[in-house]
């Protein structure tokens, strides 16, 4: 099975921003349509990198005044990894579990931007052969 499986379901929408956007309105989108990730692109569409939940978590910790005044620029993962349509999920996990990224841009032969998944979307759709979800198992309480 592919990632095209999973954006199939999933959609393929992608919240992105530029690399002057302020941390703060990066912060607000980010809270604002409860995801956990923003791409960063330039004016003429190029991926120049993630900003997570968890790289302003970080920031926050690492700069006692704040980081509403910087721009996601200075927070972002740079460079991020990429993968194509017809990736397997087994090959998606993997790469997530480099632990360098959580979600995984997805761009097609020409490099446009086709979607974004996490490991949460990947691991929902892999086979049962792959330890994917049965169908017969009752779903987990948070609480435990």
């Amino acid at each position: 099975m592919s990632i095209a499986h999973v954006l199939r379901h999933k959609g393929n929408a992608v919240i992105t921003v530029r690399p002057d956007t302020p941390a703060g309105d990066a912060a607000r989108l980010l809270a604002g349509h409860g995801i956990g990730v923003l791409l960063v692109r330039d004016d003429g569409g190029t991926i120049l990198g993630l900003l997570s939940e968890s790289d302003i978590v970080r920031a926050v910790a690492a700069r006692p005044r704040g980081v509403a005044g910087l721009d996601v620029a200075a927070l972002m993962l740079r460079d991020p990894l990429l993968v194509g349509p017809e990736t397997s999920i087994p090959v998606a996990i993997d790469l997530l579990a480099e632990g360098i990224q959580r979600h995984l841009p997805v761009v097609d032969d020409g490099g446009v931007l086709v979607g974004i998944l996490g490991l949460a979307d990947l691991v929902r759709h892999r086979a049962p052969a792959d330890g994917g979800a049965r169908a017969d198992r009752p779903p987990r309480s948070r609480l435990h």
